[in-house]
Order: C-alpha cells, then sequence, then structure tokens
C-alpha cells in the first residue's frame, strides 16, 4: 500500500474549502468574547471538515475511476493511474469516514446530523441512479452546496440558536458562482471533448456557462450587502471590492488554459493575492477610520 498515493487521494490541495467553517463560526461568536479555549474546537471542526470531505473524494475518485482514465489531467489520479486499488481505496475511505464523523460526534452529536447531510448531497452528486452531477444546472446547484453545509458546521459548532438563512445563503452564492467560472473554464480548455471528460457538458456551452456565471456573480454581490446590512453595516464599504474581486476572478475563465479550472491552484499566484492583499487591508483600514 503506498501511503503517499493515499495522501495524495485525500487530495490536501481541496482542504482549504474547509475554511468556509470559519464564515459561520465567525457569524455564530458575532458580538461575544472570544475565548483562547474555543480554539480546540475550531481545530477539531476544521479536521472533521477536512477528512470528510477527502472521504467524498476518494468515493468520487472510485465512482469516476472509468472518465477519468480518459482525461487528460484526472487519468494521473492515484486510482486511475492503477498507484492504489479499488479495495485500498474503499477500506481507505471507510477509515477517514469513521474518523471524521466521530470527532464532529465529540465536538456536538447534532453536528452529525449535518455531517449525514453533506455525504448525502455528495453520494447524490457521485452515484447512479441519481448522478447530479451529470445534470445541468442542478449539478452547480448540489456542489455549491456543499459550501453551505460547511457553514452550517461551524455555526452549530458554537451556536444552539436556529442559522440566519442569509449566513447560509451568501456563501452558497459564492460557491456556485466558483463553480460556474470553474465549469466555464474547464469546457473552454477541453473544447469538442468536454462531453467525454464531464457527461454534464453535453448540455453546457459556453453561452450558458457564461450566463450562469453572470447569474452567480449578480447573486453574490445582492446578498453580500445583506448580510452585511444584517450584521455589520461597516462591511458595505468593502461592497465595491468584494463585485471588483469577483469580476476579476471571472475574467480568468475566459482564458484558454485558465488557471480557474483548478480553483486550489489560485494560491500559487503570488502576484494576484498580493495585489489583493493590499487592496483589501487598505479598504480595511479606511473603513476602520469612519464614524
Amino acid at each position: 500500500m503506498n501511503v503517499k498515493k493515499l495522501f495524495e487521494l485525500m487530495r490536501p490541495k481541496q482542504w482549504f474549502k474547509s475554511l468556509s467553517i470559519l464564515f459561520g463560526t465567525s457569524v455564530a461568536l458575532y458580538s461575544k468574547t472570544f475565548a483562547i479555549n474555543l480554539l480546540p474546537n475550531i481545530l477539531i471542526a476544521l479536521i472533521a471538515t477536512s477528512l470528510l470531505s477527502s472521504t467524498i473524494y476518494v468515493f468520487n475518485d472510485i465512482a469516476d475511476v472509468k472518465e477519468d482514465m480518459m482525461h487528460p489531467v484526472k487519468k494521473k489520479r492515484p486510482i486511475a493511474s492503477g498507484e492504489v486499488t479499488i479495495l485500498e481505496a474503499s477500506l481507505f475511505g471507510i477509515i477517514l469516514l469513521l474518523v471524521s464523523l466521530s470527532l464532529l460526534y465529540c465536538l456536538k452529536p447534532m453536528l452529525l446530523v449535518v455531517g449525514f447531510l453533506f455525504l448525502l448531497n455528495n453520494f447524490l452528486y457521485s452515484f447512479k441512479p441519481f448522478r447530479l452531477k451529470d445534470m445541468p444546472i442542478v449539478d452547480v446547484f448540489s456542489a455549491a452546496l456543499n459550501f453551505s453545509l460547511r457553514v452550517l458546521i461551524g455555526w452549530y459548532a458554537f451556536s444552539n440558536v436556529l442559522v440566519y438563512k442569509t449566513v447560509l445563503l451568501f456563501p452558497f452564492f459564492i460557491a456556485g458562482f466558483l463553480l460556474s467560472c470553474k465549469r466555464l473554464a474547464e469546457y473552454n480548455y477541453l473544447g469538442k471533448k468536454a462531453p467525454e471528460h464531464r457527461a454534464v457538458y453535453k448540455y453546457y456551452n459556453a453561452k450558458s456557462l457564461n450566463l450562469s456565471v453572470n447569474i452567480y456573480l449578480v447573486l453574490s454581490t445582492l446578498f453580500y450587502f445583506l448580510f452585511s446590512d444584517l450584521f455589520n453595516k461597516k462591511l458595505l464599504w468593502l461592497g465595491p471590492w468584494f463585485f471588483a474581486e469577483m469580476y476579476w476572478y471571472k475574467t480568468f475563465s475566459k482564458d484558454k488554459d485558465s488557471i480557474v479550472k483548478k480553483p486550489e491552484d489560485v494560491f500559487e499566484k503570488k502576484k494576484l493575492f498580493t495585489i489583493t492583499g493590499a487592496l483589501f487591508c487598505l479598504t480595511w483600514i479606511i473603513m476602520q477610520l469612519l464614524p
């Protein structure tokens, strides 16, 4: 058994998505005094969510092994390349599942419900007879729902109050935007061969994907302002920065070999994040100086 390949199978580059639980946590703890003893719980929530996501990736790779073998990039994945057998991957996935659910239970028993909802959504997304990933529009909707469920874990890890709808819808629409950009970038990259690598591309074209990107962009911006108005009106001053960043990201999706098709690699664009970080800090300082 190749331990290095098993770790690769977990897709650690995708763990950054688990940071979305911090959004739910920060809102749940809003106006409360932060205590240092909360840090272990935050860390447990991050680890549990990351391992739960890795569980999904393992079983998703098992389900998609035939398609991945024909993909120019995905054919190098551990299962598709034959470096990890389906039996080894299945056993590893079960171990990850048990560990992640156990951590959620230790944090708060009710989080198991959210964990199972996360698993159910991904089961419907990846496996027959449902395979939501092969259905246009629904594929993005289902994948974006994962982000809201992660936020839900962050919220209920520290709060027993019913979550605000805006807290779930805001990250949902951002995720929908990012996923639509990814679809558009991948479609442009694969060209006519796109349906061979992802069945849903039989129903998409560049125009419909671009429309999806724009719809999610507008809804993300709208719900940013709704969220800001609900929790902290000072955040409204960051609205133009938020829209500019989203629009900037959108422009990358039109490149022939866009980095947007693998969002986890965007973090390697140092110049992009230097400019982004500088603009954010400048806007934040100005915002703090305002009455």
